[in-house]
């Protein structure tokens, strides 16, 4: 499996240390930068932090249900997505994740094609979004710049009017 995106940052939250072992393994060897939390203190730690594109989760992280992490890494990283692997037996919060707005759930333990699908087309998706916020930004600056307005570089000029 080739990994395009080499490098990107990884979250995994998961109450279980043993049961996520395998997968923080598998995303070490694709050259993820991958950090764990295994309650929802430390994952709110390493969201602020870290600043990951994407988090791997399990929809039952102490202190915190599938759905209000969604929340709370959506509040804490703005764009961030969100995976949800978790026991068959959780299948309907995982559900309420992906509508409450995960990007993807998948049962555990994750197929790692599958897993890695999903990880390419987020970090993919997220790639365009930051491509097009500061193409954006550019336009923004050059419609300031002449128009005359004050641009970054003479914001503080001692030399400005007014």
């Amino acid at each position: 499996m080739e990994n395009a995106f080499k490098y990107s940052k990884i979250l995994v939250v998961d109450a279980d240390k043993d049961a996520c072992a395998p997968m923080i393994k598998f995303l070490e060897e694709q050259k993820f930068l991958v950090e764990t939390a295994y309650t929802s203190d430390e994952a709110t730690m390493k969201l602020d932090g870290f600043q990951p594109p994407c988090v791997i989760m399990d929809n039952n992280i102490p202190y915190l249900s599938g759905p209000e992490a969604v929340k709370m890494f959506e509040a804490r990283v703005p764009k961030v997505r969100v995976i949800v692997v978790t026991d068959e037996k959780h299948k309907t919060l995982a559900e309420e994740c992906v509508l409450g707005g995960a990007f993807a759930w998948f049962p555990k333990p994750a197929d790692p094609k599958r897993l890695m699908a999903a990880l390419q087309e987020s970090l993919a998706i997220r790639k365009k979004e930051v491509m097009a916020y500061h193409a954006n930004m550019g336009t923004v600056y050059d419609m300031i710049k002449d128009t005359g307005e004050s641009t970054p570089e003479n914001v503080n000029s001692p030399n400005k009017p007014g």
